[in-house]
């Protein structure tokens, strides 16, 4: 059986040095059946950039969008792409050569719908081992170990049958439309592969290195706690709202929903009563946000 055919699409905006990493690390791989496609958000990037990109031009697809939306760039990457696996890696990662061919290999088992790497930030590898242990609720016994069973991962490197997305309907715009720091595009694409019954995996023996202290990308997220967690807020919210919506279900349904996801956070004990209500209303400013902005044809009820 032949290899398959890859797609490996980055999203960019506003990263000037560590895209050129990321697009050279790609094309270093040591896997081959692969085509590049770069999505460009950026309005204008600094003349050492556009060099780079013209000196390899011959060796990528480039796309240039005027409106940056992570998960809108991503689909147009996708529409654009040949590949029958597609490798969504963002703008900020570090890969190493044997990366590409590693996620491959795996989809050589049917069973295997998406995979995705360990994700790995500037605290090391034993923290994000151990993150992702408790985000999984399982222990990782061995880096050379089985696969992972995991119904969401991180989207910042992510490997998906092209076939799977198409199925699902690609990543949800809209995602990107309600914050200007792009939050939970990957969360929902994932809730919604599940219910379809498609098999997402981590990795444990793959790695890449996250580059979180670079700026640019969904940039207002580094410095404001209170941004970040109004743009997850709202972007959670739009997804529970969407799934009950998918059902008929109230408005009412999703605030159960919301409280009891947010009491059975283990950082509620820690907040105290201040910490607590101000976690409140900032629920409440979500849910009155993502109240105005639906509107009653926007979401897709066929999804599942």
């Amino acid at each position: 059986m032949s290899d398959p055919r890859v797609s490996v699409i980055v999203c960019t905006y506003k990263r000037e040095q560590t895209l050129c990493w990321t697009i050279s690390d790609i094309l270093a791989q040591a896997y081959r059946d692969f085509e590049l496609i770069i999505v460009d958000q950026t309005p204008q990037h600094e003349p050492e950039t556009d060099a780079f990109l013209r000196a390899h031009a011959d060796h990528l697809k480039l796309i240039r969008l005027e409106v940056a939306n992570l998960p809108n760039a991503r689909n147009c990457g996708i529409e654009a792409a040949w590949g029958d696996i597609v490798v969504c890696v963002d703008d900020d990662i570090r890969l190493g050569p044997e990366l590409l061919g590693q996620l491959v290999t795996h989809f050589a088992d049917p069973a295997v719908d998406a995979i995705a790497p360990v994700v790995v930030d500037n605290r090391g590898l034993e923290v994000a081992m151990a993150e992702y242990c408790r985000k999984y609720n399982r222990k990782i016994e061995s880096r050379t170990g089985p696969l992972l069973p995991a119904r969401e991962v991180i989207g910042a490197c992510m490997a998906i049958r092209r076939s799977v997305i198409l199925d699902i309907g690609g990543f949800d715009a809209k995602l990107g439309e309600l914050h200007r720091s792009a939050s939970g595009e990957d969360l929902d694409f994932f809730r919604r592969a599940s219910r379809r019954g498609y098999c997402t995996f981590v990795d444990p023996a793959s790695t890449v290195l996250h580059l979180t202290w670079t700026p640019g990308g969904c940039d207002v997220r580094m410095d404001d706690p209170v941004e970040i967690r109004r743009a997850q807020l709202r972007a959670l919210v739009y997804i529970m709202r969407k799934e009950d919506d998918r059902h008929n279900r109230s408005w009412l349904w999703t605030w159960v929903r919301l409280v009891r996801f947010f009491l059975a956070h283990r950082d509620v004990v820690r907040m105290g009563v201040i910490g607590f209500y101000r976690r409140i209303n900032e629920m409440c400013e979500a849910v009155k946000y993502v109240h105005a902005f639906i509107k009653p044809a926007s979401i897709d009820r066929n999804e599942s």
